[in-house]
């Protein structure tokens, strides 16, 4: 069954208890949402493909694709794998509320809701879908919103890729010596160089992010991380030295300091499909080798363990 659904519309509730969703959708429409209802999951994701909805409310224990199986499915297809995706079910133990989260929920509420509680998430995820893009404004290169979804993605479809961490680690003494002005052009050359050397080395197999400041996200091709690493060091030094335009950054006064503060350093490890693996689990281990890489001499850790 299928109803209320506009080019207006916001949310999208998908539950076979239609008791539950109307009242629910009555609620939402009185708190000034355009709402609309379907009470099966089937067909789900090529609505979502034409109608603009932010989030999808998804019940669980759906007949014939469970709310699981439709979470999966959305977070797999780019043209929508941006959509907000809140579940709802009876079984709210903390293993299915994991469970739902690695299948790439924003949040997971347990039945029977909290109405006042409920609203106030759900607020909270709209605005969130609204406010924060997949394209970071400064750079040009992708969100950090950008680079969980595409990390998610790989998971989902069981993909072999490298995941690397970078980051311009002077960056903020370098911010008392170039200004404000100074690190933004900074940050929009080293996005430039980064874009292109990927392009050169990897074609179009690869997804970037800045995620403020001087730390970036690389995801790209499987056991190319060790070969990518080590050009963008040296081709970043090189750039350093040669680039008319970050030597209009630096003063005499200032040269030996602002260039000993322009370097990089990376880290990264090769992901394998792995059951029981969640974006959680592969972001807290890029961190841990984050915390590593300032203790090697050349800024290159690659983790080569399979796990």
């Amino acid at each position: 069954m299928f109803r209320g659904i506009c080019k207006l519309s916001h949310l999208l509730i998908v539950d076979d208890d239609e008791s539950f969703s109307r009242q629910l959708g009555k609620a939402l429409k009185k708190s000034g949402f355009e709402v609309g209802i379907l009470t099966t999951g089937v067909g789900v994701v090529d609505l979502l493909k034409k109608e603009p909805i932010k989030v999808v409310i998804l019940d669980v224990m759906l007949p014939k694709m469970s709310g699981f199986e439709i979470c999966r499915e959305i977070r797999k297809d780019r043209e929508i794998y941006h959509i907000g995706i809140m579940l709802v079910s009876v079984m709210g133990d903390r293993e299915e509320i994991e469970h739902g989260y690695a299948q790439g929920c924003d949040d997971f509420i347990p039945k029977p809701i909290n109405f006042h509680d409920f609203l106030t998430r759900l607020k909270s995820l709209v605005s969130l879908v609204e406010n924060e893009k997949l394209i970071e404004p400064l750079t040009t290169l992708g969100s950090g919103r950008y680079i969980r979804l595409e990390i998610l993605r790989g998971i989902l479809l069981k993909e072999d890729f490298d995941l690397a961490y970078i980051e311009l680690p002077g960056l903020i003494p370098l911010h008392r010596e170039i200004g404000n002005d100074g690190v933004v052009k900074l940050l929009r050359m080293f996005s430039f160089h980064l874009r292109s050397l990927a392009g050169n080395l990897l074609g179009r197999d690869y997804c970037l992010a800045h995620l403020g400041g001087g730390h970036f996200i690389a995801k790209i091709r499987s056991k190319s991380l060790q070969d990518f690493a080590r050009e963008l060091k040296n081709s970043w030094e090189n750039t350093v030295f040669q680039s008319e335009a970050l030597a209009s950054l630096i003063t005499d006064k200032n040269y030996a300091t602002t260039v000993s503060l322009l370097g990089i350093t990376t880290c990264g490890f090769t992901y394998y499909p792995n059951k029981g693996d969640s974006i959680g689990r592969v972001l807290e281990r890029l961190r841990d080798l984050h915390s590593k890489c300032k203790m090697h001499s050349n800024g290159i850790l690659v983790d080569r363990r399979s796990h």
